[in-house]
């Protein structure tokens, strides 16, 4: 039988985080989250067998739920986001809406579908919108899909990770290579209040709708094979469009973060990620691209054991 696997993308809301991790952990195979703009501190409901870290400077956002991907076969691959309240019987919903589709399907219960192109903006122009707050009726097929809410089986489509080429705009992301692909995107039944917000006053809707040139520009271009998208050195390049860089910082890792009385450290981390014999010095392994650094809560309290036996 296929896995679930869970991936959450979270930017400094250890309050919702842990709302949405209670409520799907005992459903799952598998958490992966990644903190971005990590700030030093691993939050105590982190520390379990079933959760992967990936501590990242934030450069792809939202994107990062996807980061995972290339690692998994033969699984349900569902991405969520850390502002929903999902219902208790969340994975089972959509897990049985992929099977009902034979696994061929994108599964999610949020989304839009535009009216024509070219459009003015990706939030303002002409759409027909299903948003996870509000009644579907019946099942509807759907050009961009919320990845906060989404599920599909890994044997339907593999994106690669440097396919998100600008931040946070995940769900236009997903959307633009489904289209590409002939890969069908399914905005689920489902009732009112089925879903309810964890009240955040910073949302990626909320930064972006009174500017998305950047969203519009990509949709755009999926219909409009003369507008280029030219992403290298971080900038974007068209015609009317004023460039904008990406300025990617990497997060400063210290040798050891602080937590209570816990202490972890990085060396030692990439000592057993690289099977480093402990006596022989090590320089820590350089990511390129994304700062990023992988840790699980079963090796974090490995760590903490072998301190603490010292």
């Amino acid at each position: 039988m296929s896995k679930i696997v869970v991936n959450i993308s979270s930017y400094k809301r250890d309050e919702g985080l842990k709302k949405v991790i209670s409520s799907i952990l005992h459903k799952c195979d598998k958490i992966n989250v990644a903190l971005n703009s990590f700030n030093g501190e691993i939050p105590d409901f982190l520390y379990h067998n079933k959760i992967n870290i990936l501590i990242t400077d934030n450069s792809k956002g939202d994107a990062f739920k996807f980061y995972f991907l290339k690692n998994h076969d033969d699984v349900f691959y569902i991405t969520l986001d850390d502002d929903i309240n999902y219902p208790e019987n969340f994975i089972e919903l959509i897990i049985q809406k992929c099977e009902q589709y034979k696994r061929k399907s994108v599964i999610t219960y949020h989304g839009r579908t535009f009216e024509r192109f070219p459009v003015k903006s990706y939030y303002s122009s002409p759409s027909k919108r299903f948003h996870f707050l509000n009644e579907v009726n019946s099942d509807v097929k759907i050009q961009f899909g919320g990845t906060g809410l989404m599920c599909f089986h890994t044997d339907l489509l593999k994106i690669p990770f440097d396919y998100f080429k600008y931040p946070n705009m995940a769900d236009i992301w997903v959307g633009k290579y489904c289209i590409e692909n002939n890969i069908e995107i399914i905005c689920a039944e489902h009732r009112k209040n089925l879903f309810t917000n964890i009240d955040f006053q910073e949302t990626i809707y909320n930064s972006g709708v009174k500017n998305d040139r950047i969203q519009t520009l990509v949709v755009n271009s999926i219909y409009d094979k003369t507008i280029k998208l030219d992403f290298g050195n971080s900038d974007i390049v068209e015609n009317k469009i004023t460039p904008i860089k990406i300025e990617e910082k990497p997060i400063p890792i210290k040798s050891t973060i602080e937590k209570s009385v816990k202490k972890i450290n990085y060396e030692k981390v990439n000592q057993i990620f690289n099977n480093v014999p402990s006596h022989r010095s090590v320089r820590t392994k350089t990511i390129t691209g994304n700062s990023t650094l992988k840790t699980n809560s079963s090796m974090i309290n490995k760590l903490i054991l072998n301190k603490k036996k010292r």
